[in-house]
């Protein structure tokens, strides 16, 4: 993916842009899988605008490192990793003012993110059921740990609880020692890369 995206990069330069110069992303993403899709659109041209809200920031800007080892909301690290290039706003959706600018927002881009649990988005308005009446051309890019249907799907989690539901973490490290895991092997390709190139 990366080795793509740089040629395509290439022969945009040579015409003074980037490759997704012109292109409007409304994140209402959280933690890693959706900020670094986002991430990647952002670090080839596009604006992207991430949506939080000050009563539940993102939970990345809780995680270390810091720069001084000193915590802070704007210090995290890990959070500038997945939210570089970004602008940011803060909305509380649920406020019917949050709500008003949140669609201001879809109707301004051109591509939309979300993480949430299945119902979340609904709860709102925004899932894609609505948003595709107001916007059919939008591109809706919505994921979840556990999908959107199904007995589990209402179950809220993050990559290394889905390796571990796989049981790929049975099958990675070595005979004589604890298993570490095997999410920071197996995301890149198969979660932010992958989906920002099959966009």
């Amino acid at each position: 993916m990366d080795s793509w995206l740089c040629e395509q990069e290439e022969s945009f330069r040579g015409m003074g842009k980037k490759l997704f110069e012109g292109l409007k992303v409304a994140e209402f993403a959280w933690v890693i899988v959706g900020p670094s899709t986002s991430r990647y659109l952002a670090e080839h041209g596009a604006t992207v605008i991430k949506v939080e809200s000050h009563l539940r920031p993102e939970t990345l800007r809780y995680l270390s490192p810091y720069p001084d080892g000193k915590p802070g909301l704007n210090k995290s690290m890990y959070y500038g990793k997945f939210n570089s290039n970004k602008y940011s706003i803060s909305l509380n959706l649920n406020h019917p003012r949050g709500i008003e600018i949140a669609w201001k927002l879809i109707k301004w881009c051109d591509i939309m993110t979300e993480s949430f649990t299945p119902e979340v988005m609904g709860k709102w308005g925004l899932d894609y059921e609505n948003v595709s009446k107001v916007r059919s051309d939008i591109i809706y890019l919505s994921t979840c740990m556990q999908g959107k249907t199904g007995p589990r799907s209402r179950v809220p989690g993050y990559g290394t609880m889905l390796t571990g539901l796989a049981g790929l973490d049975e099958i990675t490290g070595w005979p004589d020692r604890s298993d570490r895991g095997c999410l920071r092997l197996l995301r890149p390709p198969t979660n932010e890369l992958t989906r920002s190139r099959n966009m």
